[in-house]
């Protein structure tokens, strides 16, 4: 239900020409993503397997992160995990934003291409899963992965693994097996109801 009234605030916010970054949630949670952005620019440009979005937050470990129909973490693949999400989940805590965090999403990707033999229905989907869910385990429960003692709690309390198998296939692949399509991406989803909330407030400011 809030995600139906969700869509039509938002439809009608359009309308008004209102827009998403007016509410001071969405305009806290970008501030903060910038500033973690801005933190670790360095470190992310000279590393060609990781890319933020400094809008959303969302980082994505990229190419060479898995072998074809693999999800085994590689060696290289927990060295970035330990450099980059301590120091991203510390952005998490910034006053402006904290509380407003709902959840944290860990999404693992595939190629379109299925290994032989496997499922042509759910081959894929359970290839991301794992490969998301190693990602999550390891965060939690290797003691190299750096996270302190209440970045794991909170991981463990609002992390939650997605598996989107092919789902937004990279445009730059142009076969169906393509390792820049075997990635993870992890990022925070601000508390719906708290944006929800708000936009409900802008609209009546501007009524």
């Amino acid at each position: 239900m809030a995600g139906i009234l969700m869509i039509f605030v938002l439809v009608y916010m359009v309308h008004q020409n209102a827009t998403l970054e007016s509410t001071e949630a969405i305009r806290n949670f970008t501030t903060a993503m910038n500033n973690i952005c801005t933190t670790l620019e360095p470190d992310i440009e000279t590393n060609p397997n990781i890319e933020m979005n400094c809008h959303t937050g969302a980082i994505t470990f990229v190419t060479a992160t898995f072998g074809f129909s693999d999800c085994e973490l590689a060696p290289a693949v927990k060295e970035d995990l330990r450099a980059i999400v301590p120091r991203w989940l510390d952005a998490l805590d910034a006053p402006e934003i904290r509380g407003q965090v709902e959840y944290i999403e860990i999404g693992g990707y595939t190629d379109k291409q299925i290994l032989k033999g496997g499922d042509l229905i759910m081959g894929n989907v359970e290839v991301s899963k794992c490969r998301a869910t190693n990602v999550l385990e390891f965060l939690l429960k290797d003691p190299s992965s750096n996270l302190s003692a209440s970045q794991q709690e909170r991981l463990r309390a609002q992390g939650v693994v997605v598996a989107y198998a092919s789902h937004d296939f990279p445009d730059t692949c142009e076969l169906d097996r393509c390792p820049e399509a075997r990635r993870i991406i992890i990022k925070a989803n601000v508390n719906e109801a708290t944006v929800l909330r708000q936009l409900i407030e802008t609209v009546r400011r501007r009524s």
